[in-house]
């Protein structure tokens, strides 16, 4: 992703799929509404955590009756799909997990907690490369941690190096730097002021359906 040369902005073409990536872990209207229904903001329901804590990617976790299926039957491993031979040979683990069952189109159905990121290709392979990076990580845990704490230390450790990686190389890209650093630094100015770290956070409409929208005109 970084070591394509510098294109529009200096920005390597990647950032935008990691970018949807990251949209998709913030921010999801679950609002059921018809075309032309009139909806307040305060009616929205944000079906995603607005925190970069990757529920896009474990959904609520193993024990849940509903993300359970993203699992392996260990219930610590995220399941990941075999590609379809198509020139080369077909090879597991480099295709997100996909239903299987049903009509053609079910059966391609990605087996992930946010379909949207099986949207596109480049999107889908950024999921799947934070599957293989949990079970990695999963993997190479001390043998000697306890069973029982295995998939939330794995998941902690994988949530800390993305938002590192968030902090240190995809922030200051998209932003201003001084602001990036300002911001960590002396706090929000502008929305929710002074409020506790512990407190529960928002999403605001005015970043989730306009400011992050600039993503799509990183298309090229």
């Amino acid at each position: 992703m970084t070591s394509a040369p510098p294109t529009a902005g200096g920005i390597p073409a990647g950032y935008t799929y990691l970018g949807q990536f990251v949209d998709h872990d913030l921010t999801f209207d679950a609002t059921k509404v018809t075309f032309g229904d009139l909806v307040f903001p305060a009616h929205l329901v944000q079906g995603r955590s607005p925190a970069l804590d990757l529920d896009s990617l474990y959904g609520a976790g193993p024990l849940d009756p509903v993300s359970e299926a993203f699992y392996d039957p260990d219930g610590q491993h995220l399941k990941t799909g075999r590609t379809v031979a198509a020139g080369d040979p077909a090879m597991d683990g480099f295709d997100l997990p996909r239903k299987g069952t049903g009509t053609a189109a079910q059966k391609r159905k990605a087996l992930i907690p946010d379909h949207r990121n099986d949207e596109n290709l480049a999107v889908a392979q950024t999921h799947l490369a934070f599957i293989r990076f949990h079970n990695r990580v999963l993997d190479r845990l001390h043998p000697n941690t306890p069973p029982a704490a295995r998939f939330e230390k794995a998941r902690r450790r994988v949530v800390l190096h993305y938002q590192w990686m968030l902090r240190t190389d995809y922030l200051p890209r998209i932003c201003d730097k001084g602001i990036v650093d300002d911001v960590f630094t002396n706090g929000r100015k502008a929305f929710e002021v002074g409020a506790s770290p512990l407190s529960v956070p928002t999403m605001p409409v005015e970043f989730s359906v306009a400011a992050f929208r600039f993503g799509h005109s990183m298309v090229r």
